[in-house]
């Protein structure tokens, strides 16, 4: 075999080596790139992040000839820079996507290739049920409902889709799996106030924020685990290196092996944002991809189109999941928004000064609403009064 000369992604990708590794590998492969890793630390990141690329696109096997195989690596090579590159075999493989770029540091790669045999799912047709009186509801793929009431659910589902809440009932509703590639997808909603957690077939856990909803399938049939999410949770993604995990938002798609992040998609808010934990994600937005790494928050402003991508503190971003709410010279307006989302109560501001003070700590989201308030004004000048259920707040003079 041919060493690798260099193990930047560029290098990585063009490596005939590593493209059989990836996508077809042998026990031979297998050896030769595990001892290459343990004689290479320091290249760990670079050959993970380029493996992950290749293995984001489903690959299927498509009889082509030489002559036409030749044509495509022609179109290929035109486009890229003049630097003489290791080929990698193309014979009998292309992508089942629509076009894949590959960003290298020494040029782009372009793939023309063969559409993806699975359709795309209209999750915004699914996405339809409102919660009514606070009810967490799990409905499924026949339409049926199940109205969870228990204050903390943790709900799971086992390989064989078989459903189980709080580790002792399980529910009635069976899964009949079907004889065709077809998935059935159940549907988990959670409203304003409420928290649930959801383990899925394949053993990936979330934590699904209050005024949230998830669409799943009961058991992944296919060469992608794929889900929907709208509102905000927080994701402990099952490795499964063969199948990528995809979760789907209505402007962000999120791509990974096995990681841990956070994902904000509440559709009545201005902004969408991902906040890596651990491990490493590709985000793609408005079709745009951003390949994200720990401690890095990706942000989505919808009425500008723009994307950025930042180093941060995870903690803020991840605490609810805990019970927890952390404030870092937030304006009080601010807190006051997550707070009426959090425990589906109405906020307002009585005059401008109050929304403007700003706050730095950590406040117990266990406790009520008016607790939190009660802690508040003790370190802040502020007043509260609860005026028809909404909870007006003031400027307090201090003398």
């Amino acid at each position: 075999m041919n060493p690798i000369f260099n193990s930047d992604q560029d290098n990585l990708i063009h490596n005939t080596e590593f493209f059989e590794w990836v996508v077809r590998p042998t026990p031979e492969l297998e050896q030769y790139w595990n001892q290459y890793l343990s004689e290479n630390p320091a290249s760990k990141n670079e050959i993970e992040e380029a493996a992950f690329l290749l293995r984001s696109i489903t690959l299927k096997e498509k009889e082509d000839t030489e002559d036409e195989m030749q044509q495509l690596w022609n179109r290929i090579e035109a486009r890229t820079s003049d630097k003489k590159r290791n080929v990698f075999r193309l014979s009998y493989w292309v992508a089942a996507a629509s076009i894949l770029v590959v960003l290298g540091l020494s040029g782009v790669i372009y793939f023309q290739i063969a559409p993806t045999k699975n359709a795309p799912i209209n999750y915004l047709a699914i996405a339809k049920v409102e919660p009514k009186n606070k009810e967490v509801k799990l409905i499924f793929s026949d339409q049926s409902e199940e109205v969870i009431n228990s204050k903390n659910i943790e709900i799971k589902y086992d390989k064989n889709g078989e459903i189980e809440v709080n580790s002792e009932n399980q529910l009635t509703h069976k899964f009949t799996e079907s004889k065709s590639d077809e998935q059935q997808l159940n549907q988990l909603v959670v409203p304003s106030g409420r928290r649930t957690s959801l383990t899925l077939s394949d053993g990936t856990k979330l934590w699904l924020n209050s005024g949230s909803r998830t669409i799943f399938p009961v058991v992944f049939k296919k060469e992608t685990r794929e889900i929907f999410i709208e509102g905000e949770a927080y994701l402990e993604v099952a490795h499964d290196q063969s199948r990528p995990f995809i979760v789907v938002t209505n402007k962000i798609q999120v791509k990974v092996l096995g990681t841990k992040f956070n994902i904000s998609a509440y559709p009545d808010e201005m902004s969408n944002s991902v906040v890596l934990v651990e491990g490493r994600v590709q985000a793609l937005v408005n079709s745009k991809k951003v390949i994200m790494k720990p401690n890095q928050l990706l942000t989505f402003e919808k009425n500008t189109g723009t994307t950025a991508l930042n180093e941060t503190d995870v903690l803020p971003f991840i605490s609810w999941k805990d019970g927890w709410m952390y404030c870092d010279k937030e304006k009080l307006e601010s807190i006051s928004t997550r707070l009426s989302k959090f425990y589906n109560v109405k906020i307002e501001f009585g005059d401008q000064q109050a929304s403007e003070l700003t706050l730095t700590g950590k406040l117990d989201l266990k406790t009520e609403c008016v607790d939190i308030f009660n802690a508040i004004s003790s370190i802040a000048p502020i007043t509260y009064e609860i005026r028809n259920d909404v909870i007006v707040i003031f400027y307090r003079k201090v003398n």
